[in-house]
């Protein structure tokens, strides 16, 4: 029994990895009006409406492929909030659980208003409030795990407090780049198809601080974190140019723009 809310937090995490994904492909193909009418789809209850049958209107198909993938994570997220009550966690777990459980049905009450609302801009919020509320899950993971309580602490001290702070930045560059890239790509901002590209350096350069900052802690279970931090972040910024490169093109070393193919679409819904 005491192992379930850590296995209630892999579970709403991992499921929100496809949940993502078919968020960023439905962006990506414009089918996120694919329905008028929210949570019914076409009039249908989420559970009644034929799926799979609409596997010829691909629109459909993903919009509520998103919408049902989108129900299974509530249903995780219930499971987790419920688990640390009945295992009775202690008051700061049940509060993350508890938020996990508020993100995930304010994100989907986003989602609906984004349909009922005919609205990019809270197109945009959705896509961005999703990057935030996976952070939380992967913070309850990291706290309902059981290396939380035995992991080695970190001493006081100025490489500490240096560590904190850089890592408080790169969390704040991190937000900004994101919120720069849902303004490109839901609103088509002109500052943001100028700033997000030249704003990547700066995360880039803020990842490599905060690396070799939190490297000078020698802390084991931390360094390991922070390598893959600094993997996913240069994976991302690559992706993200390969992505412009084909979105946009660099006339100057002979590289033409390409319109909505298949690898484009691919890499857009990746770097989301």
């Amino acid at each position: 029994m005491k192992h379930l809310p850590s296995l209630f937090a892999w579970l709403t995490l991992l499921s929100a990895l496809p949940l993502i994904s078919m968020g960023a492909v439905v962006t990506t193909v414009d089918a996120g009006m694919a329905f008028p009418d929210w949570p019914t789809s076409d009039g249908y209850s989420m559970l009644a409406y034929p799926w799979l049958q609409s596997f010829g209107e691909p629109d459909k198909f993903l919009e509520h492929g998103h919408r049902l993938a989108g129900m299974l994570t509530g249903f995780f997220a219930l499971l987790l909030c419920g688990s640390v009550f009945v295992t009775k966690q202690k008051t700061s777990v049940r509060m993350l659980a508890t938020l996990v459980l508020l993100l995930v049905i304010a994100q989907g009450i986003l989602g609906g208003m984004r349909v009922s609302q005919v609205s990019k801009f809270l197109a945009m919020v959705h896509g961005n409030f999703a990057c935030w509320v996976f952070t939380v899950m992967a913070i309850a993971v990291a706290v309902m795990s059981s290396k939380w309580t035995t992991v080695e602490r970190l001493p006081g001290g100025t490489r500490t407090r240096a560590a904190v702070i850089s890592t408080s930045l790169l969390c704040l560059v991190l937000f900004l780049q994101s919120l720069l890239g849902g303004m490109l790509r839901h609103l088509g901002a002109a500052h943001a198809w100028r700033d997000h590209p030249y704003f990547a350096f700066v995360v880039l350069g803020m990842a490599a601080i905060t690396w070799v900052l939190v490297r000078r802690l020698h802390h084991p279970w931390l360094s390991s974190w922070v390598n893959l931090v600094l993997i996913l972040v240069n994976l991302q910024f690559l992706i993200g140019l390969g992505t412009w490169l084909l979105r946009y093109g660099w006339p100057d070393a002979g590289l033409v723009a390409i319109q909505q193919t298949s690898a484009l679409s691919a890499l857009r819904s990746l770097h989301t």
